[in-house]
């Protein structure tokens, strides 16, 4: 009975969409798969680097009012954008030429991995779970 319990919270975590899925969809409908993918590699592994900092400590750091500040602007300031952008993008017709399907793989990954990183959402989640 254990183990149901931890796939459920398992589940639970996962289900939400957030701003890592949603720019995994834009990706993959834009430029294909293997960006959607490496975007998805950069979200875990900002996941991972926040683990490490909060497991090693930063999140005594991080529970301070100013810190809270700082996070809550610059992550508002990133997600505002990241809807401007989506917006901004809904109403253009998409037409994607082979050429475009090729791009920068190190970017799809830095932009996962800013998105995640940023996300004062992503941070707080974290925290509580360490």
């Amino acid at each position: 009975m254990n183990i149901f319990s931890y796939i459920v919270l398992g589940l639970s975590l996962s289900v939400p969409v957030g701003p890592i899925t949603i720019e995994m969809v834009k990706r993959g409908i834009k430029k294909g798969f293997l960006h959607s993918w490496f975007v998805g590699l950069g979200g875990m592994s900002a996941d991972v680097v926040l683990m490490f900092l909060i497991y090693f400590g930063v999140s005594t750091y991080l529970t301070t009012p100013v810190a809270k500040l700082m996070m809550w602007i610059f992550g508002c300031i990133i997600l505002v954008y990241l809807g401007y952008e989506s917006i901004r993008d809904a109403f253009r017709e998409i037409t994607i030429p082979e050429e475009k399907k090729k791009g920068n793989l190190l970017q799809s990954f830095l932009s996962g991995f800013l998105i995640a990183i940023s996300n004062p959402l992503n941070i707080i989640f974290w925290i509580g779970i360490y």
